[in-house]
């Protein structure tokens, strides 16, 4: 073995030998985010509906589960969804007698809404 493999080979238990990589990241620091203000979940299927769902039957399903969910909102704008705006949404749509499976459809729609983002 010369010089140069010995300084790019690492011995691993027994006799196994893997090679020894350096890896440097450079990153843009320039590029920042701007803080959102205000944002309500209208405004948010507006502009990524059509990124985060293909046009369809589903799509159509999830346009009205979103409108639904911004109606039920006490506030609809927001600048942070809480835990409590959550909590809120999943009381009303069971006091309007929809079952877990239907809230579990729902929420699956607002996650990827507000994941997406």
């Amino acid at each position: 073995m010369n010089p140069m493999e010995a300084n790019t080979l690492q011995t691993l238990g027994g006799n196994a030998q893997m090679p020894v990589y350096s890896v440097h990241y450079q990153y843009n620091s320039t590029n920042k985010f701007a803080e959102v203000r205000e944002t309500s979940l209208r405004a948010l299927f507006e502009k990524y509906g059509d990124i985060l769902w293909l046009n369809g039957s589903h799509k159509y399903n999830v346009t009205n589960f979103i409108g639904e969910l911004h109606d039920l909102l006490d506030f609809p704008s927001f600048s942070t969804f809480s835990q409590e705006m959550l909590d809120s949404l999943i009381g009303k749509l069971r006091k309007r007698g929809n079952s877990n499976a239907t809230i579990n459809r729902k929420m699956a729609a607002l996650s990827k809404l507000l994941k997406g983002v």
